[in-house]
């Protein structure tokens, strides 16, 4: 029974230091992949930082946008009011012109 109980002991000694071992490979995995992890949430961070810094001078381009568009209204609706005027002026000068022929 003593040759037993050392060969059981050995036996268990080396199951020990083999389940240390995988221990200590299963804990240099999990560092790694918490490593990776990290790397790859500080890019995601990174790139979701930049999608909002394009979002907002998107935003403001659009804000931009819309004022000129609205500028553009304004001087179109001047416009239409001056074009309207000189077809006045226009009928006129060109009934005056009429009126003056035909007294003639």
């Amino acid at each position: 029974m003593d040759g037993k109980m050392k060969e059981l002991l050995i036996n268990m000694k080396n199951r020990k230091n083999m389940l240390e071992r995988k221990n200590l490979m299963l804990e240099t995995c999990l560092l790694d992949a918490n490593q990776k992890l990290h790397e790859i949430h500080t890019e995601f961070r990174n790139k979701l930082e930049d999608l909002f810094s394009v979002i907002a001078c998107l935003e403001v381009k659009k804000d931009k946008m819309a004022e000129t568009i609205e500028q553009m209204n304004v001087e179109q609706k001047s416009h239409k009011k001056q074009l309207k005027l000189l077809c006045i002026y226009f009928v006129i000068w060109v009934g005056y012109g009429l009126a003056l022929n035909t007294r003639n």
